[in-house]
């Protein structure tokens, strides 16, 4: 008999993919910009190669629940949130929101994108 192994996505909202240009704030000195890799009404995926690097010298459980600024220029939202996740390999992390500008454009941009 062969095993089957079932891996579930934790996640609690369906994830929609995009690639979205945003830029962003973390802390008061690091910012800089990358892409949006999917987007959910609570979260979203960032490749960002200049912030979740292994070349930085922070170590990936020093991201975790840091603060971060995102601006979507296409969109003009601007979202906060915290660091969820990051890959440093992939150069990708997610981040779990807390704050958005402006809802309705928020709805709009995860549920049409």
């Amino acid at each position: 008999m062969r095993r089957i192994d079932v891996i579930r996505d934790r996640r609690k909202q369906d994830r929609k993919s995009v690639k979205l240009i945003f830029l962003f704030k973390m802390g008061r000195l690091f910012n800089g910009r990358g892409m949006i890799k999917d987007i959910t009404s609570g979260g979203l995926c960032l490749v960002c190669p200049t912030l979740f690097s292994l070349s930085r010298k922070m170590k990936p459980d020093e991201y975790i629940g840091s603060t971060i600024q995102i601006m979507i220029p296409s969109a003009t939202v601007t979202v906060n949130g915290t660091v969820a996740w990051v890959d440093l390999k992939k150069g990708e992390g997610g981040v779990k929101l807390t704050t958005v500008s402006d809802e309705a454009r928020w709805k709009e941009l995860y549920e049409t994108s």
